[in-house]
């Protein structure tokens, strides 16, 4: 069964989902604070069939600084691995998933909103797939 991750990728933390094949919904799973960290989730987790990170960009579309830093991430990632990360517009997934844990109605961490923006990008990704 074809296994997916998705990736938000950020200074302090980089947030980490996964969907099991037949293109299902994702599911936040952790945080992480490295590149290394990813590779080695991956390692004990895949193989997977796509890995997707979400590139951030402005309001208007133009990239910022952090999409310079989720390109060199994801070059970085594909390099390491010989594997191709996919990038997807990641516009507005830290509210998004903000806005989803707070209707959960349990407190949560900071590192929730980065593993449950990974899963928002997941779910956009899997969405195109149909």
């Amino acid at each position: 069964m074809p296994k997916f991750l998705g990736i938000d990728y950020g200074e302090k933390r980089i947030g980490l989902a996964t969907a099991g094949g037949g293109y299902s919904h994702a599911e936040a799973a952790t945080t992480v604070v490295s590149i290394d960290d990813v590779i080695s989730f991956i390692h004990s987790n895949g193989p997977f069939e796509d890995i997707v990170m979400g590139l951030p960009r402005n309001i208007d579309g133009h990239d910022t600084h952090q999409t310079r830093l989720v390109r060199e991430a994801a070059a970085d990632l594909s390099d390491r691995l010989g594997i191709t990360v996919e990038l997807i517009d990641e516009f507005d997934t830290s509210n998004l998933a903000r806005i989803r844990l707070l209707d959960s109605g349990r407190a949560f961490k900071q590192e929730e909103i980065d593993a449950q923006s990974a899963a928002i990008i997941l779910d956009d990704f899997l969405v195109g797939l149909d």
